[in-house]
């Protein structure tokens, strides 16, 4: 935005700023959330029931916070990544379109290429500038799929004791298991009865999983769930369940794993693909959908973790000390809440909507356009004899 009214130096401050800005956000976000997994820095007052901060470095310093934050500030880098690799590789499609893959130019990975007199609709600098992106791109997602699955690895070995209910609902793990513990790859689980029916295991991989060792069993949500209930039915009562949504979890789980190490393999696979000595990569329609299938992944690995993440605390509304049902509003309503669950889904799909429509228009309209001068970027490019393209 706004390319004729800033200098590149300041939209490059503004790019940090925006970057610097979101993710302090996320940290203050995610304290808030980390406190309601793991509380810390607090003590209940006796008389009024609330809560009260006493600490406000055991707050930021909560080791829930310091697993969590780095997972989540990755798995954007990981978003961002695939988003611009996956709208590079259908701008690459789109040429393919227009002019057959026969008649494609022939470019190089990292230099940059000038449009040459004969070329009226710049495919050569088009190419190459898309090629670019997807190898810078492929970097960061490279990077940021493996802090994904090294911190992530680091919050299931915290919730082994943290959030036990947690754990063992991701793995579908109803009894005690043995030692050294299996895990299930694929189960049949019936919630009703609380038991898996089938299942295929891995010997020894849970313990791996859990402890990081060949040795170790893991408990099972039945023992976890009459723990639960010694420890807190004083204060909330008999009748509370503490079985999570296990069937949820435990896929939701395995499609953020899987999406996680797909985003490692492809990331590397698209630098290999576009490395400057044999950059073959735009000339490989099936290799270019599979990147621009892959935009769309970030969104469904991060709703799958942040669906782990909060359904798995269930009954809990901060951990141990307050329940859902504790923190319901006596003013609210089931219409109201209807209603306003409505509006916002309405609000955030006309949102996505219209970041749709825009994104596709931009890049229909190619990286040399220049309002007023028409579409495809023919009018606005930089085409006067051998000058060289200015990559974005």
């Amino acid at each position: 935005f706004t390319w004729d009214r800033f200098r590149p130096g300041v939209h490059v401050v503004f790019i940090w700023l925006t970057f610097l800005g979101s993710s302090l956000s996320a940290i203050w976000i995610l304290a808030a959330n980390s406190f309601m997994q793991h509380p810390t820095g607090f003590e209940i007052n006796e008389a009024t029931g609330h809560a009260r901060l006493t600490n406000f470095g055991d707050l930021i310093s909560n080791p829930q916070l310091w697993i969590e934050f780095p997972h989540v500030f990755f798995a954007a880098v990981c978003t961002g990544a695939f988003v611009v690799m996956g709208c590079s590789a259908f701008s690459i499609l789109r040429l393919h379109l227009k002019k057959g893959e026969g008649t494609m130019p022939v470019v190089s990975a990292d230099s940059r290429q000038v449009i040459p007199e004969g070329d009226p609709t710049g495919s050569v600098a088009r190419v190459d500038l898309f090629t670019r992106s997807i190898r810078v791109a492929a970097i960061l997602g490279l990077i940021g799929s493996i802090c994904v699955i090294t911190y992530g690895d680091l919050q299931g070995k915290f919730i082994v004791t943290d959030q036990p209910m947690k754990l063992a609902a991701t793995e579908a793990i109803y009894e005690d298991t043995g030692d050294p513990a299996p895990w299930q790859a694929v189960a049949l689980i019936n919630e009703k009865d609380h038991k898996v029916e089938g299942s295929v295991e891995i010997p020894g991989a849970m313990s791996k999983l859990a402890y990081g060792k060949d040795s170790g069993s893991v408990k099972g949500m039945n023992t976890v769930n009459k723990e639960l209930h010694e420890k807190y039915d004083a204060k909330f009562g008999k009748d509370m369940d503490y079985y999570v949504p296990v069937t949820t979890l435990f896929w939701v789980f395995r499609l953020m794993v899987l999406v996680g190490f797909a985003f490692a393999l492809i990331s590397a696979l698209a630098l290999w693909f576009t490395r400057p000595k044999k950059n073959t990569l735009y000339m490989s329609r099936w290799k270019l959908w599979v990147l621009g299938i892959f935009t769309f992944a970030p969104f469904a690995a991060t709703t799958s973790g942040w669906l782990v993440t909060e359904l798995g605390r269930y009954p809990w509304l901060v951990y141990g000390f307050q329940t859902i049902a504790d923190g319901v509003s006596p003013t609210s309503t089931v219409p109201a809440l209807l209603f306003t669950c409505v509006v916002y889904f309405l609000l955030f799909a006309l949102m996505g909507v219209v970041m749709i429509v825009y994104t596709r228009r931009t890049l229909h309209q190619g990286p040399f356009y220049e309002a007023g001068k028409g579409d495809e970027s023919v009018a606005g490019k930089p085409v006067a004899g051998n000058r060289k393209v200015v990559l974005a």
